[in-house]
């Protein structure tokens, strides 16, 4: 299980995308990947197939790996570490080890 769900907000650690902020928009839990919003940028070529769909060049996301991401903090304006707090009564909340914030 992930500590990164859906539209939440990450940045890129490593790789060519280093620094890169955006939005998950699909978790690969068998891969143990991530498409986010504008990050991992490539281009497929696509043949026509229907009479509404678009032929040509298209730039898509790709998957990216989850140990080269980490949940951005709005507030610290980095990638932080998380802590789970499991008060009684209460959903889990996921906590930025920095600045307390709730994510």
């Amino acid at each position: 299980m992930s500590h990164i769900r859906k539209d939440d907000l990450i940045i890129v650690r490593t790789g060519e995308d280093r620094g890169k902020t955006g939005k998950v928009l699909k978790i690969l839990s068998s891969k143990n990947a991530i498409i986010a919003e504008g990050i991992n940028l490539g281009k497929k070529h696509r043949k026509k197939r229907k009479q509404q769909e678009p032929s040509g060049i298209l730039t898509i996301e790709f998957p990216i790996a989850l140990s080269n991401v980490s949940l951005y903090c709005p507030k610290c304006k980095k990638g932080v570490r998380i802590k789970i707090d499991r008060t009684k009564g209460t959903k889990k909340k996921r906590i930025c080890k920095k600045c307390q914030t709730v994510l």
